[in-house]
Protein backbone atom coordinates (compact mmCIF):
# COMPACT_ATOMS: atom_id res chain seq x y z
CA UNK A 1 0.00 0.00 0.00
CA UNK A 2 1.69 3.43 -1.15
CA UNK A 3 1.84 6.27 1.42
CA UNK A 4 -0.83 8.86 -0.69
CA UNK A 5 -3.35 5.67 -0.65
CA UNK A 6 -2.61 5.40 3.27
CA UNK A 7 -3.25 8.67 3.47
CA UNK A 8 -6.33 8.61 1.57
CA UNK A 9 -7.80 6.03 3.66
CA UNK A 10 -7.19 7.92 6.68
CA UNK A 11 -8.68 11.04 5.35
CA UNK A 12 -11.96 9.19 4.42
CA UNK A 13 -12.12 7.59 7.69
CA UNK A 14 -11.87 10.73 9.32
CA UNK A 15 -14.77 12.70 7.27
CA UNK A 16 -17.10 9.33 7.33
CA UNK A 17 -16.59 10.05 11.45
CA UNK A 18 -16.80 13.48 11.80
CA UNK A 19 -20.35 12.87 9.82
CA UNK A 20 -21.05 9.83 12.40
CA UNK A 21 -20.36 12.08 15.63
CA UNK A 22 -22.89 14.52 14.29
CA UNK A 23 -25.56 11.97 16.33
CA UNK A 24 -24.49 12.62 19.77
CA UNK A 25 -24.03 16.44 19.40
CA UNK A 26 -26.71 19.44 20.34
CA UNK A 27 -27.71 20.37 17.12
CA UNK A 28 -28.45 16.78 16.32
CA UNK A 29 -30.87 16.43 19.13
CA UNK A 30 -32.69 19.71 18.34
CA UNK A 31 -33.16 18.60 14.68
CA UNK A 32 -34.86 15.69 16.52
CA UNK A 33 -36.96 17.39 18.81
CA UNK A 34 -37.98 19.96 16.05
CA UNK A 35 -39.25 16.35 13.90
CA UNK A 36 -41.08 15.89 16.64
CA UNK A 37 -39.64 12.27 17.32
CA UNK A 38 -39.58 10.60 20.37
CA UNK A 39 -35.69 11.59 21.80
CA UNK A 40 -34.26 10.63 25.66
CA UNK A 41 -31.36 12.17 27.49
CA UNK A 42 -29.64 10.52 29.80
CA UNK A 43 -26.58 12.35 32.59
CA UNK A 44 -23.78 9.32 31.17
CA UNK A 45 -23.42 6.34 28.95
CA UNK A 46 -26.54 4.74 29.90
CA UNK A 47 -26.65 0.82 28.17
CA UNK A 48 -26.22 2.06 24.30
CA UNK A 49 -27.45 -1.51 23.26
CA UNK A 50 -30.87 -0.90 24.28
CA UNK A 51 -31.70 1.95 23.26
CA UNK A 52 -30.09 1.54 19.72
CA UNK A 53 -32.50 -2.17 19.66
CA UNK A 54 -35.50 0.32 20.38
CA UNK A 55 -34.82 2.55 17.97
CA UNK A 56 -34.51 5.77 20.49
CA UNK A 57 -32.26 8.71 19.64
CA UNK A 58 -30.79 9.70 22.84
CA UNK A 59 -28.34 11.74 23.90
CA UNK A 60 -26.03 12.66 26.91
CA UNK A 61 -26.05 15.62 28.76
CA UNK A 62 -22.74 15.93 29.85
CA UNK A 63 -21.50 15.16 26.32
CA UNK A 64 -23.48 18.47 25.53
CA UNK A 65 -21.21 20.23 27.86
CA UNK A 66 -17.92 18.55 26.99
CA UNK A 67 -18.36 19.59 23.26
CA UNK A 68 -19.66 23.33 24.56
CA UNK A 69 -16.55 23.61 26.32
CA UNK A 70 -14.67 23.34 22.80
CA UNK A 71 -17.06 26.78 21.70
CA UNK A 72 -15.82 30.54 21.47
CA UNK A 73 -17.94 31.17 24.04
CA UNK A 74 -17.64 28.39 26.63
CA UNK A 75 -15.63 30.76 29.22
CA UNK A 76 -18.99 33.34 29.52
CA UNK A 77 -21.40 30.04 29.87
CA UNK A 78 -19.01 28.73 32.69
CA UNK A 79 -19.50 32.09 34.46
CA UNK A 80 -23.13 32.22 33.86
CA UNK A 81 -23.21 28.71 35.56
CA UNK A 82 -21.53 29.85 38.91
CA UNK A 83 -24.09 33.50 38.78
CA UNK A 84 -27.04 30.17 38.64
CA UNK A 85 -25.30 28.73 42.30
CA UNK A 86 -23.31 26.18 40.74
CA UNK A 87 -20.29 25.65 43.39
CA UNK A 88 -16.80 27.23 41.81
CA UNK A 89 -14.89 23.61 42.40
CA UNK A 90 -17.88 21.34 40.65
CA UNK A 91 -15.79 20.00 37.27
CA UNK A 92 -16.84 22.73 34.38
CA UNK A 93 -17.94 20.25 31.77
CA UNK A 94 -21.24 19.20 33.74
CA UNK A 95 -21.24 23.01 34.73
CA UNK A 96 -21.48 23.59 31.62
CA UNK A 97 -24.15 21.24 30.45
CA UNK A 98 -26.40 22.66 33.63
CA UNK A 99 -26.52 25.94 32.13
CA UNK A 100 -27.49 24.37 28.84
CA UNK A 101 -30.11 22.55 30.85
CA UNK A 102 -31.65 25.93 32.51
CA UNK A 103 -31.13 28.32 29.66
CA UNK A 104 -32.95 26.38 27.29
CA UNK A 105 -30.37 24.92 24.96
CA UNK A 106 -31.62 21.51 25.28
CA UNK A 107 -35.11 20.72 24.16
CA UNK A 108 -37.33 18.89 26.37
CA UNK A 109 -37.07 15.45 26.29
CA UNK A 110 -39.40 12.40 26.21
CA UNK A 111 -37.94 10.93 28.80
CA UNK A 112 -34.56 11.36 31.23
CA UNK A 113 -32.80 8.72 32.71
CA UNK A 114 -30.08 9.62 35.46
CA UNK A 115 -28.12 7.92 38.32
CA UNK A 116 -25.48 8.03 41.09
CA UNK A 117 -22.32 7.76 38.79
CA UNK A 118 -19.84 8.25 37.95
CA UNK A 119 -18.88 11.49 39.80
CA UNK A 120 -19.98 14.02 42.41
CA UNK A 121 -20.76 16.73 39.62
CA UNK A 122 -22.64 14.47 37.45
CA UNK A 123 -24.72 13.43 40.03
CA UNK A 124 -25.81 16.99 40.79
CA UNK A 125 -26.25 17.42 37.07
CA UNK A 126 -29.04 14.70 37.49
CA UNK A 127 -30.07 16.05 40.42
CA UNK A 128 -30.74 19.17 38.39
CA UNK A 129 -32.62 17.34 35.55
CA UNK A 130 -34.95 15.90 38.08
CA UNK A 131 -36.10 18.85 39.52
CA UNK A 132 -35.70 21.17 36.82
CA UNK A 133 -39.40 23.05 36.28
CA UNK A 134 -40.11 22.69 33.04
CA UNK A 135 -39.52 19.01 32.41
CA UNK A 136 -41.27 18.31 35.71
CA UNK A 137 -44.10 16.06 33.81
CA UNK A 138 -40.78 14.35 31.76
CA UNK A 139 -41.19 10.73 32.83
CA UNK A 140 -37.92 9.74 34.68
CA UNK A 141 -36.17 6.77 35.81
CA UNK A 142 -33.34 6.98 38.14
CA UNK A 143 -30.40 3.81 38.52
CA UNK A 144 -28.48 3.76 41.83
CA UNK A 145 -24.96 2.12 40.90
CA UNK A 146 -22.89 0.02 43.66
CA UNK A 147 -19.73 0.87 43.97
CA UNK A 148 -18.14 -2.83 44.65
CA UNK A 149 -17.41 -4.78 41.49
CA UNK A 150 -18.71 -8.62 42.31
CA UNK A 151 -20.87 -10.91 40.07
CA UNK A 152 -23.92 -10.04 43.03
CA UNK A 153 -23.78 -6.56 42.22
CA UNK A 154 -23.49 -6.90 38.30
CA UNK A 155 -26.29 -8.96 38.43
CA UNK A 156 -28.36 -6.57 40.80
CA UNK A 157 -27.49 -3.40 38.50
CA UNK A 158 -28.64 -5.18 35.56
CA UNK A 159 -31.64 -5.88 36.55
CA UNK A 160 -32.11 -2.07 37.51
CA UNK A 161 -30.68 -1.32 33.52
CA UNK A 162 -33.47 -4.17 32.92
CA UNK A 163 -36.23 -2.18 34.93
CA UNK A 164 -34.80 1.21 33.33
CA UNK A 165 -35.06 -0.78 29.63
CA UNK A 166 -39.42 -1.81 30.60
CA UNK A 167 -39.73 2.32 31.51
CA UNK A 168 -38.30 2.79 28.24
CA UNK A 169 -40.82 0.33 26.69
CA UNK A 170 -44.46 1.83 28.85
CA UNK A 171 -43.23 5.20 27.17
CA UNK A 172 -42.73 4.07 23.54
CA UNK A 173 -45.36 1.67 23.55
CA UNK A 174 -43.52 -0.53 22.34
CA UNK A 175 -41.69 -4.08 22.94
CA UNK A 176 -37.87 -4.46 22.72
CA UNK A 177 -37.11 -6.97 20.54
CA UNK A 178 -34.62 -9.67 22.06
CA UNK A 179 -33.53 -10.98 18.65
CA UNK A 180 -32.52 -7.34 17.64
CA UNK A 181 -30.90 -6.80 21.36
CA UNK A 182 -28.78 -9.98 20.51
CA UNK A 183 -27.80 -8.93 16.94
CA UNK A 184 -26.38 -5.53 18.25
CA UNK A 185 -25.02 -7.25 21.09
CA UNK A 186 -23.05 -9.28 19.02
CA UNK A 187 -22.05 -6.52 16.73
CA UNK A 188 -21.17 -4.38 19.63
CA UNK A 189 -18.81 -7.29 20.81
CA UNK A 190 -17.10 -7.26 17.30
CA UNK A 191 -16.71 -3.42 17.73
CA UNK A 192 -15.09 -3.23 21.06
CA UNK A 193 -12.83 -6.44 20.00
CA UNK A 194 -11.93 -3.83 17.11
CA UNK A 195 -10.77 -1.21 19.25
CA UNK A 196 -8.97 -3.34 21.48
CA UNK A 197 -7.36 -4.40 18.38
CA UNK A 198 -6.28 -0.56 17.72
CA UNK A 199 -4.74 -0.30 21.27
CA UNK A 200 -2.80 -3.23 20.83
CA UNK A 201 -1.31 -2.19 17.20
CA UNK A 202 -0.39 1.39 19.26
CA UNK A 203 1.52 -0.32 21.61
CA UNK A 204 4.11 -0.66 18.58
CA UNK A 205 7.37 1.73 18.40
CA UNK A 206 7.15 3.98 17.08
CA UNK A 207 3.34 4.06 17.03
CA UNK A 208 1.36 4.33 13.78
CA UNK A 209 -1.05 6.62 14.40
CA UNK A 210 -2.05 9.71 16.75
CA UNK A 211 -4.29 9.60 19.81
CA UNK A 212 -7.20 11.55 18.16
CA UNK A 213 -7.78 8.27 16.49
CA UNK A 214 -8.49 6.27 19.64
CA UNK A 215 -11.16 9.11 20.91
CA UNK A 216 -12.82 8.70 17.78
CA UNK A 217 -13.01 5.13 17.81
CA UNK A 218 -14.99 5.40 21.19
CA UNK A 219 -16.95 7.97 20.09
CA UNK A 220 -18.58 6.16 17.12
CA UNK A 221 -18.60 2.61 18.66
CA UNK A 222 -19.38 3.49 22.50
CA UNK A 223 -21.77 6.49 22.49
CA UNK A 224 -24.90 7.85 21.05
CA UNK A 225 -27.57 5.97 18.64
CA UNK A 226 -24.93 4.02 15.85
CA UNK A 227 -23.70 1.36 18.99
CA UNK A 228 -23.90 -2.13 17.07
CA UNK A 229 -24.14 -0.28 13.88
CA UNK A 230 -22.59 -2.85 11.29
CA UNK A 231 -21.71 0.77 9.30
CA UNK A 232 -19.49 1.14 12.49
CA UNK A 233 -17.97 -2.28 12.74
CA UNK A 234 -16.82 -1.52 8.71
CA UNK A 235 -15.31 1.40 9.22
CA UNK A 236 -13.49 0.15 12.61
CA UNK A 237 -12.15 -2.75 10.47
CA UNK A 238 -10.80 -0.19 7.48
CA UNK A 239 -9.13 1.78 10.48
CA UNK A 240 -7.57 -1.25 12.24
CA UNK A 241 -6.92 -2.67 8.35
CA UNK A 242 -4.95 0.79 7.50
CA UNK A 243 -3.58 0.95 11.07
CA UNK A 244 -1.83 -2.27 10.53
CA UNK A 245 -0.33 -1.87 7.16
CA UNK A 246 1.43 1.14 9.17
CA UNK A 247 2.87 -1.16 11.76
CA UNK A 248 3.86 -3.42 8.94
CA UNK A 249 5.71 -0.94 7.23
CA UNK A 250 7.33 0.40 10.47
CA UNK A 251 5.71 4.05 9.99
CA UNK A 252 5.17 6.10 13.26
CA UNK A 253 3.11 9.67 12.98
CA UNK A 254 3.96 11.25 9.73
CA UNK A 255 5.80 14.28 10.05
CA UNK A 256 6.59 13.00 13.56
CA UNK A 257 9.87 11.73 15.09
CA UNK A 258 8.81 9.86 17.58
CA UNK A 259 10.82 10.43 21.62
CA UNK A 260 8.51 10.02 24.05
CA UNK A 261 5.84 8.34 24.62
CA UNK A 262 3.20 8.91 27.80
CA UNK A 263 -0.22 8.94 28.88
CA UNK A 264 -2.38 11.28 29.90
CA UNK A 265 -4.36 9.30 32.36
CA UNK A 266 -7.28 11.16 32.61
CA UNK A 267 -10.09 12.84 30.32
CA UNK A 268 -8.60 15.07 27.85
CA UNK A 269 -8.61 18.61 28.04
CA UNK A 270 -10.13 21.13 25.72
CA UNK A 271 -6.49 22.53 24.75
CA UNK A 272 -5.77 19.25 24.27
CA UNK A 273 -5.59 18.83 20.15
CA UNK A 274 -3.21 21.87 20.29
CA UNK A 275 -1.45 20.54 23.51
CA UNK A 276 -0.63 16.90 22.57
CA UNK A 277 0.33 18.35 19.01
CA UNK A 278 2.88 20.81 20.20
CA UNK A 279 4.49 18.02 22.20
CA UNK A 280 4.71 15.93 19.75
CA UNK A 281 5.91 18.46 17.12
CA UNK A 282 8.45 20.52 19.53
CA UNK A 283 9.67 17.21 21.68
CA UNK A 284 8.66 13.87 19.50
CA UNK A 285 6.16 13.39 22.93
CA UNK A 286 3.55 11.42 21.58
CA UNK A 287 -0.02 10.54 24.07
CA UNK A 288 -0.49 7.02 24.01
CA UNK A 289 -3.60 6.27 26.35
CA UNK A 290 -6.63 8.36 28.25
CA UNK A 291 -9.97 7.74 29.21
CA UNK A 292 -11.15 8.95 25.22
CA UNK A 293 -8.70 6.41 23.83
CA UNK A 294 -9.90 3.26 25.84
CA UNK A 295 -9.72 0.16 23.50
CA UNK A 296 -10.79 -1.88 26.35
CA UNK A 297 -10.74 -4.25 27.43
CA UNK A 298 -14.32 -4.73 26.91
CA UNK A 299 -16.46 -7.62 28.63
CA UNK A 300 -18.09 -9.60 25.67
CA UNK A 301 -21.92 -9.26 26.20
CA UNK A 302 -22.91 -13.06 26.85
CA UNK A 303 -26.45 -13.14 24.28
CA UNK A 304 -27.37 -16.39 25.69
CA UNK A 305 -30.23 -15.11 27.62
CA UNK A 306 -32.06 -12.15 28.36
CA UNK A 307 -30.66 -11.74 32.28
CA UNK A 308 -27.02 -12.31 30.93
CA UNK A 309 -27.38 -9.84 28.28
CA UNK A 310 -28.35 -7.19 30.82
CA UNK A 311 -26.01 -8.33 33.81
CA UNK A 312 -23.51 -8.45 30.80
CA UNK A 313 -24.35 -4.54 30.17
CA UNK A 314 -24.06 -4.19 34.10
CA UNK A 315 -19.97 -5.56 33.97
CA UNK A 316 -19.21 -2.92 30.76
CA UNK A 317 -20.78 0.02 32.77
CA UNK A 318 -18.91 -0.89 36.12
CA UNK A 319 -16.24 -2.69 34.89
CA UNK A 320 -15.01 -1.10 32.24
CA UNK A 321 -15.82 2.32 31.87
CA UNK A 322 -12.64 4.17 32.47
CA UNK A 323 -14.10 6.66 34.06
CA UNK A 324 -17.12 4.79 36.60
CA UNK A 325 -14.17 2.24 37.17
CA UNK A 326 -11.90 4.42 38.84
CA UNK A 327 -14.10 7.21 40.61
CA UNK A 328 -16.43 4.42 41.83
CA UNK A 329 -13.87 1.62 42.23
CA UNK A 330 -10.81 1.08 44.52
CA UNK A 331 -7.49 2.65 44.21
CA UNK A 332 -6.13 -0.56 42.91
CA UNK A 333 -8.15 -0.49 40.10
CA UNK A 334 -6.60 2.52 39.08
CA UNK A 335 -3.01 1.69 40.12
CA UNK A 336 -3.25 -1.74 38.29
CA UNK A 337 -4.40 0.17 34.82
CA UNK A 338 -2.09 2.53 35.00
CA UNK A 339 0.90 -0.01 35.93
CA UNK A 340 -0.69 -2.08 33.01
CA UNK A 341 -0.92 -0.05 29.87
CA UNK A 342 2.32 1.87 30.94
CA UNK A 343 4.15 -1.84 30.26
CA UNK A 344 1.65 -2.79 27.73
CA UNK A 345 1.99 0.66 25.35
CA UNK A 346 5.38 0.61 25.91
CA UNK A 347 5.25 3.99 27.60
CA UNK A 348 8.21 6.33 29.09
CA UNK A 349 6.37 8.56 31.32
CA UNK A 350 2.80 9.44 33.18
CA UNK A 351 0.87 12.19 33.69
CA UNK A 352 -2.09 12.64 35.05
CA UNK A 353 -3.61 16.10 35.23
CA UNK A 354 -5.58 16.46 38.20
CA UNK A 355 -8.87 18.02 37.32
CA UNK A 356 -10.29 20.18 39.69
CA UNK A 357 -13.58 18.50 39.64
CA UNK A 358 -12.64 15.53 40.17
CA UNK A 359 -13.03 15.48 44.05
CA UNK A 360 -13.93 11.75 44.17
CA UNK A 361 -10.34 10.66 42.90
CA UNK A 362 -8.09 13.14 44.46
CA UNK A 363 -8.07 10.99 47.61
CA UNK A 364 -6.07 8.47 45.61
CA UNK A 365 -3.64 10.46 43.71
CA UNK A 366 -1.17 10.23 46.31
CA UNK A 367 -1.34 6.30 46.37
CA UNK A 368 -0.70 6.67 43.19
CA UNK A 369 1.95 8.68 43.18
CA UNK A 370 3.69 6.51 45.18
CA UNK A 371 3.24 3.18 43.29
CA UNK A 372 4.74 4.80 40.11
CA UNK A 373 7.69 5.75 41.97
CA UNK A 374 7.90 2.36 43.97
CA UNK A 375 7.89 0.82 40.56
CA UNK A 376 10.25 3.45 38.52
CA UNK A 377 7.42 5.09 36.45
CA UNK A 378 7.98 8.13 36.09
CA UNK A 379 4.81 10.15 36.79
CA UNK A 380 4.00 14.07 37.01
CA UNK A 381 0.36 15.29 38.44
CA UNK A 382 -0.74 18.21 37.27
CA UNK A 383 -3.72 20.79 38.74
CA UNK A 384 -5.82 21.93 36.10
CA UNK A 385 -9.15 22.64 35.06
CA UNK A 386 -10.08 19.84 31.93
CA UNK A 387 -12.58 22.67 30.77
CA UNK A 388 -11.67 25.94 31.78
CA UNK A 389 -8.15 26.96 30.49
CA UNK A 390 -8.44 30.24 32.90
CA UNK A 391 -7.55 28.27 35.73
CA UNK A 392 -4.09 26.63 33.72
CA UNK A 393 -3.27 27.36 30.33
CA UNK A 394 -2.46 24.74 27.65
CA UNK A 395 0.69 26.75 27.29
CA UNK A 396 1.40 26.34 31.06
CA UNK A 397 0.67 22.95 31.00
CA UNK A 398 3.23 22.60 28.05
CA UNK A 399 5.99 24.55 30.24
CA UNK A 400 5.38 21.43 33.12
CA UNK A 401 5.68 18.90 30.84
CA UNK A 402 8.29 19.98 29.09
CA UNK A 403 10.27 20.71 32.83
CA UNK A 404 9.08 17.14 33.99
CA UNK A 405 10.83 15.40 31.02
CA UNK A 406 13.73 17.27 31.34
CA UNK A 407 13.74 16.25 34.85
CA UNK A 408 13.37 12.58 34.27
CA UNK A 409 15.88 12.43 31.65
CA UNK A 410 13.64 12.07 28.64
CA UNK A 411 14.90 14.92 26.79
CA UNK A 412 18.77 14.65 26.40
Amino acid sequence: MDTDNNKNIFDQLNKECNEYSKAIFLESCVEVAKNGEQFGLTTEDCFPEVHCALGLPYYSIAVFGGVMSQMPQAFDLIDKSKEMGVGSMTCSGPKLAMYMVESGMIPKPNMIITGNQPCDAISALGDLVNSYKPWADVPKFYMSAPHDKSEESYVFYGKQMRAAAAFLEDILGRKLDMNKLKQISEEANKQCQLMLELQVLKSAVPTPIDWTWGRSATRIARWGSRVGSPVVTEWLERLVAATEQRVKEKKGIDGITEKIRFMWYDMVPTSSEKLFSRLANELGAVELMDYYNWGGPWTPIDTSSEEAMFTSFAKRYLKDTPMVKHAMGTVQSFTDDITRLYKELKCDAVVLGLNIGHKEQNAMYRVIEDICRERGIPIQMIGCDLWDERYMTGDQIFDKIQMFFEVSGLIK
